[in-house]
């Protein structure tokens, strides 16, 4: 069965994450349980506003790329 690109790409940035660094993907895993165990029915996009809320440099500077790039996002 063949994988959508999209998944594959998001699929191996979380590998990408692993592979640098261990401990930020554990970190990563254990905020999103956090918010998981308050609202099992946390929508990604929902989590993905937090992340911009709570790390705003790094959620600007993926934005500027993004828009650089002429890539979608979803907000």
């Amino acid at each position: 069965m063949e994988q959508n690109p999209t998944a594959f790409i998001a699929t191996e940035l979380i590998k990408q994450i692993d592979d640098e660094s261990p401990q930020c993907m554990m970190w990563l895993i254990s905020s999103m349980n956090r918010f998981l165990i308050l609202n099992p029915h946390m929508s990604l996009l929902e989590y993905k506003r937090i992340v911009g809320k709570s790390a705003p440099d790094t959620y600007n500077s993926f934005h500027s790329i993004i828009a650089m790039k002429d890539l979608k996002t979803i907000d």
